[in-house]
């Protein structure tokens, strides 16, 4: 879950534009930043370091039987990185 104090709240009409870009008016009773000024405030997640193919994930499509070739995988690489030469084994 998430703890409620460390999630900012921010009153905005978008409708109006009021505290998207500048402070409005319309809320005197709020002090707070404006919700680009917050978006800018917020740091990036770290990342973790992928290990080579420790972390490929590919959707599988199809499968062709191909004379002097094999079976030929057709699919999308969702996640990870696939180089020229690379050997995949699937089970």
């Amino acid at each position: 879950g998430y703890t409620l104090s460390n999630i900012k709240f921010i009153p905005t009409s978008s409708h109006v534009g009021d505290n998207i870009l500048e402070f409005t008016t319309n809320m005197k009773w709020y002090m707070g930043p404006t919700l680009f000024e917050a978006l800018d405030q917020l740091s990036p997640p770290q990342r973790v370091p992928r290990k080579s193919l420790q972390d490929l994930r590919v959707s599988l499509l199809d499968f062709a039987e191909r004379k002097g070739v094999g079976t030929v995988v057709v699919g999308k690489v969702v996640c990870g990185t696939l180089r020229n030469g690379v050997v995949v084994n699937f089970p």
